[in-house]
């Protein structure tokens, strides 16, 4: 089911953006898109994984804590972008083309 989310949200263009994503505080997060906001982050950690840049990605966010709270700079920094709009196109790309057996049509952009 959180592909299929993340993807719809991908296919009516509707995503959270990664910059605001990592910005939402826990309110935030937990509101209303809840369900939006655990799969997008799910399938950020999955792409991350699958460049190889998830465990350079968790060392980066712990260790500039103190002075990028939100980790969108470390983010920026190992996607190797100034800034996070620009890893968007190639994160969604990513995970609209994610196939499953008896997928949605949503994977069928």
């Amino acid at each position: 089911g959180r592909l299929e989310t993340v993807q719809r949200a991908i296919w009516f263009d509707r995503t959270t953006g990664l910059g605001v994503l990592m910005d939402l505080t826990a309110d935030g997060f937990y509101g209303e898109r809840s369900s939006l906001h655990y799969a997008e982050v799910r399938y950020l950690c999955l792409y991350l994984q699958s460049q190889g840049l998830l465990t350079q990605t968790y060392h980066r966010l712990r260790d500039e804590l103190g002075d990028d709270p939100t980790g969108e700079a470390a983010l920026a920094a190992v996607l190797g972008v100034s800034g996070l709009e620009q890893a968007q196109g190639r994160w969604e790309e990513s995970v609209a083309s994610v196939r499953v057996p008896g997928g949605s049509l949503y994977s069928q952009r």
